[in-house]
């Protein structure tokens, strides 16, 4: 059995250009969170982060097919969680991310999921070939992800939790949420992928995140959050360079 990668295996060498204005970028969407564009500006970067993992992740009709499921997956979970408190706590969405699906939640929430997620599984799959430790990898990577992502959008009023917790207003319940949706879309992606592994490059999405979202907490002051997210995007760049010969070994 082959457990070769197909496409690429390196990551965009652009990545390394974008990311540092994207760090220092976020100081106008913090700064001027006020104004009336905020929300329309943040949908577009929304969709602006998501288009490369699109690009390189929606080449086959397996990956498509688990595209859609992703969608559904990421809007009825929210949903689930803002009206019954699972698995990420009640919580509820502010006014600047967009109109919202059965007025709960905003439809832009899949191209905020799929990059996230399909980020982790395209690294942890390029670094083992064991399904199962792809599975766990790519759980608590999104889970770290979420550590450095949530306290900056709770502070922009993006979203907030019903029964705040002590990191940053952000309750354990929700990094718990995250551990669950992590394994359970990852025992998913595996029935549909099989022996597929997903192109690197689908990982620059969530590179372009963390970069941007490192910036946001920076000038926010939330200096754990912001130096984590730099801590991770490092790691990512180093793992991705070493992660053809994990594959071979």
């Amino acid at each position: 059995m082959s457990y070769s990668p197909i496409h690429s295996t390196t990551l965009p060498h652009w990545i390394y250009l974008l990311a540092p204005i994207l760090f220092f970028g976020a100081y106008f969407p913090v700064r001027f969170q006020d104004t009336d564009n905020f929300s329309q500006v943040g949908q577009l970067a929304i969709l602006g982060f998501a288009a490369p993992c699109l690009i390189w992740f929606l080449r086959s009709k397996q990956q498509l097919l688990l595209g859609v499921f992703l969608s559904i997956y990421a809007l009825a979970i929210e949903a689930s969680s803002i009206t019954t408190g699972f698995p990420y706590g009640f919580f509820n969405y502010g006014e600047r991310i967009g109109y919202k699906v059965f007025d709960l939640v905003p439809w832009n929430v899949p191209f905020s999921w799929i990059p996230l997620f399909v980020g982790c599984l395209a690294l942890s799959m390029h670094l083992t070939k064991h399904w199962w430790k792809r599975i766990i990898g790519t759980a608590l990577g999104v889970v770290l992800v979420d550590l450095m992502l949530d306290p900056a959008a709770v502070q922009l009023d993006m979203w907030s939790f019903r029964h705040p917790g002590s990191y940053f207003d952000v309750p354990v319940t929700n990094f718990l949420g995250w551990f669950f949706s992590g394994i359970a879309c990852g025992i998913v992606a595996r029935s549909f992928l099989q022996d597929r592994v997903i192109d690197l490059r689908a990982s620059t999405s969530l590179l372009l995140m963390l970069a941007f979202w490192s910036g946001a907490c920076w000038w926010l002051g939330l200096w754990f959050p912001s130096f984590l997210g730099l801590i991770l995007f490092i790691a990512i760049i180093v793992l991705a360079s070493r992660s053809r010969g994990a594959l071979h070994s």
